[in-house]
């Protein structure tokens, strides 16, 4: 069996020996001798002039490789390599730092009262801007913390042992009442609890208005009769 090299384009597709490299068109054979082989040839119409000669058995073709990509120029390969050649390229080894931990400050009496006294006066407001009823809390009791100590308290070393802490604290704010969530159920009962009421006191009235329509009639029904048995009868007074 010969071999027949034939030229390809850029997707493997085989090329005819026409002008500009045309498809070539393949089919299947259906003669006595060759049934059923596959063969290429070119794909202009038997009658076209322009039709090549070009014909190949399918199981023949040797199709030669395609590049899998294409070759660099000289310039390229130089730039390529003084790049790798150069020392910035390179990696560097990554050096983790040790974990460090934080310098710790000597600790004195006073830096310790300092931070209490912070920490104190934020509890301090956070309740006062959590209570709900600030504003009459206000009014009626005052609460009141002395102030931090500065920079220069401690650099004159007027400190306070952490002990007279809780003696500085004139008076305790009073616990806020906790207001507990309205939820979905408990509002539509209590409306229906004040529908419930309102209902209750339109038929209260209705009764009074009723009993109060009945007062009215009868003693209209009574001076009515009153009125008749009053009148002077002309038999009597004859």
């Amino acid at each position: 069996m010969s071999q027949v090299i034939v030229k390809v384009d850029a997707h493997g597709n085989i090329l005819c020996n026409c002008h500009g490299g045309v498809r070539a068109a393949q089919y299947t054979s259906h003669s006595v001798k060759n049934p059923g082989r596959e063969f290429h040839r070119c794909a202009k119409s038997r009658d076209d002039p322009a039709q090549c000669n070009f014909f190949a058995w399918d199981d023949e073709v040797v199709k030669p490789s395609l590049p899998s990509s294409p070759p660099s120029s000289p310039m390229k390969r130089n730039l390529s390599d003084s790049l790798l050649d150069s020392p910035s390229i390179h990696k560097r080894p990554r050096i983790y730092d040790s974990p460090q931990s934080p310098a710790r400050f000597p600790s004195t009496p006073t830096s310790k009262k300092k931070r209490i006294d912070d920490i104190v006066q934020a509890l301090g407001q956070d309740d006062v801007f959590a209570s709900a009823s600030h504003s009459k809390f206000a009014s009626t009791s005052k609460y009141t913390l002395n102030p931090v100590k500065q920079e220069h308290d401690v650099e004159d070393g007027l400190a306070t042992p952490p002990s007279s802490l809780p003696r500085r604290m004139k008076r305790e704010a009073p616990p806020s009442p906790s207001r507990s969530r309205a939820t979905p159920s408990s509002l539509l009962a209590s409306i229906t609890n004040d529908f419930s009421r309102l209902a209750e006191e339109i038929r209260n009235l209705e009764e009074h208005k009723s009993a109060s329509n009945a007062t009215t009639n009868l003693v209209d029904k009574l001076e009515t009769e009153n009125r008749t048995y009053a009148r002077p009868h002309p038999d009597r007074d004859s």
